[in-house]
């Protein structure tokens, strides 16, 4: 990594406040457009596809370009992750794993699904770092606590305290799990694979 480029990856760690709020605020809004069907669901289709297809290009052409990387990290200063100076962005995976669950995955799913990765990721990220006991970058035992706790309330007038329950820990597991997928596409799908055998 240059040292221009590090120099601004080094602003972004820390706590993060705009990110997490960046990061509740789409995954609502998103459900917001399902539950209100403001959009069709071919519209809809279409929009995430496009922001998709940017995204992804955007990434691709920033991790081949320093000078375009480096002006990613100075424009998204406040939302930008360290982890993302040598990998895709983590909200090109969130809106990849928003699209795969409701390509794959039947309706009634879609919104408790996309409400754990968008509520239960930031609470569990700003708990783990401000009270967890773990390595930085790893999770803790308190941020994976809060995040089941949080997705089990995300899921509960969904599928009732049964199935929250279950589907919270799994997507728990799922986000604590060290697998080389970003967390934003596993505990979606994880979570909609259980909220589907669960509430057939």
């Amino acid at each position: 990594m240059d040292p221009a480029l590090e120099k601004l990856v080094q602003r972004t760690r820390g706590l993060q406040p705009w990110r997490k709020v960046v990061h509740a605020a789409c995954g609502l809004g998103l459900a917001g457009l399902i539950r209100l069907d403001i959009l069709a669901p071919l519209a809809l289709s279409v929009s995430l596809g496009a922001i998709i297809l940017t995204a992804v290009a955007t990434d691709v052409l920033r991790l081949r370009r320093p000078d375009l990387n480096r002006r990613f990290f100075m424009v998204f200063r406040h939302l930008a992750s360290p982890r993302e100076a040598l990998k895709w962005a983590s909200s090109t995976w969130y809106v990849i794993g928003a699209a795969a669950v409701m390509l794959v995955f039947p309706s009634r799913v879609w919104i408790p699904s996309i409400l754990v990765v968008a509520l239960a990721d930031p609470c569990a990220s700003v708990c783990g770092q401000l009270w967890g006991r773990a390595e930085p970058g790893q999770p803790s035992l308190l941020g994976s606590a809060v995040f089941w706790a949080v997705a089990t309330l995300c899921v509960l007038p969904f599928a009732g305290p049964g199935p929250a329950v279950v589907v919270g820990l799994v997507a728990a597991a799922a986000e604590r799990a060290p697998i080389p997928v970003d967390d934003n596409v596993t505990v979606a799908l994880v979570a909609a694979v259980a909220l589907t055998l669960l509430t057939g």
